[in-house]
């Protein structure tokens, strides 16, 4: 019994290793989509070195912009990679919608994008979903 539950996490712990990473770099670029599919809310375009971020409105199909910083183009390592994105305030000073910050936390782990969001003294943390 001992052996076999042995050989069994041995499989699993192998093959999650297996999983876990090629030992590749992996890309951050793309469009990372509110996850419940309405396309209300926030949306983020990660492209280069650069990440943006807009307010979207689906049915009246505007988007303002929230955010422009830096991003890394890609992860090196397995697991969450978290990075502090210095904004570029010229872009953002022009857009009503835009915060007000000059640095942000983001984290980017298994294809989510957090990081918190304010606007009229509310403070939410954001999770959008790359689109595949």
């Amino acid at each position: 019994m001992y052996k076999k539950t042995l050989g069994a996490l041995f499989s699993v712990l192998m093959r999650a290793g297996c999983a876990s990473g090629t030992g590749q770099p992996v890309s951050t670029a793309g469009t990372y989509v509110m996850p419940d599919g309405s396309g209300d809310g926030q949306e983020a375009v990660i492209k280069g070195k650069d990440i943006e971020i807009y307010w979207v409105a689906k049915e009246n199909k505007t988007k303002a912009l929230y955010w422009k910083g830096d991003a890394p183009e890609e992860a090196k390592e397995p697991g969450p990679l978290k990075w502090t994105s210095q904004g570029d305030r010229e872009a953002m000073d022009s857009s009503l919608l835009a915060s007000q910050d000059s640095t942000k936390e983001f984290t980017l782990d298994n294809g989510v994008l957090s990081y918190e969001a304010s606007a009229m003294g509310v403070t939410k943390t954001v999770e959008l979903k790359k689109e595949q």
